[in-house]
């Protein structure tokens, strides 16, 4: 028997004397509106794909966190959950600063490792989204992503982006295995920290023109190249947000 316990949490109980208790994950509540359709649906999800009840539970309690924190009946991304999850269990860093960024280079390059850069606000992440990661992966041997900061996005996209917090848009991003390293940069473009690293490979996706892409001069004038790759038809972030 699951029982949701509000502020509390949820406790599992499975026969033995104490159960298995998970406390409440919310930081503010706005509305709770929702929350137990949201734990319903998520411990469904879970323990059809064959997660523990003790698992399902923390993820549904999770899921609950989240939606409680917005306001009104509210429904919440795989990239949110992913990201909270993660950073919850404390198996993605996350972003990282850009001295760690560039230290990590350096050794990189001692081993002449190639180095690729690409960047985009990764809002909803979805298929796309991997598509352009694992391809840009494969031309080099080190791939860092640079995202837009919560304040740049928002000036880019307007209001209501973006929808998940740059602290989670990097800690999924992090998660991935073909990303060696994520960095935040707060201005409109890349160009100031395409400077700072200078990698090999400068990739964007197909709606860019190579002489167009910001940065891409710096890294051609330093032996580098600028590479398109052609987006993965039916996906894209826009699309997504209108249903």
């Amino acid at each position: 028997i699951i029982t949701t316990l509000s502020a509390e949490g949820m406790l599992v109980s499975d026969g033995s004397k104490t159960g298995f208790h998970t406390a409440s994950q919310a930081k503010s509540v706005y509305d709770v509106s929702g929350a137990g359709d949201t734990v319903i649906a998520h411990l469904a999800a879970a323990l059809v794909a064959g997660v523990s009840v003790y698992d399902a539970a923390l993820i549904a309690n999770q899921a609950a966190a989240i939606v409680v924190s917005k306001t009104g009946t509210a429904s919440i991304t795989p990239g949110e959950l992913l990201g909270e999850v993660l950073l919850a269990d404390g198996h993605a860093t996350g972003a990282m600063p850009l001295a760690t960024i560039q230290q990590h280079i350096s050794d990189w390059r001692a081993r002449d490792e190639a180095i690729v850069f690409t960047n985009g606000c990764f809002d909803c992440l979805h298929p796309g989204h991997i598509w352009l990661l694992a391809e840009a992966a494969k031309l080099g041997d080190r791939l860092i992503v640079g995202i837009n900061s919560d304040a740049s996005t928002r000036r880019l996209k307007g209001h209501p982006r973006p929808l998940q917090s740059q602290a989670v848009r990097a800690s999924v991003l992090a998660a991935l295995p073909m990303v060696d390293g994520v960095v935040v940069f707060d201005e409109d473009t890349p160009a100031n920290l395409i400077q700072a690293l200078t990698p090999n490979v400068l990739v964007k996706g197909g709606d860019y023109k190579a002489e167009a892409v910001v940065g891409g001069d710096h890294v051609t004038a330093n032996g580098g190249e600028v590479r398109i790759i052609a987006n993965k038809a039916g996906f894209s972030t826009t699309r997504l947000m209108a249903g």
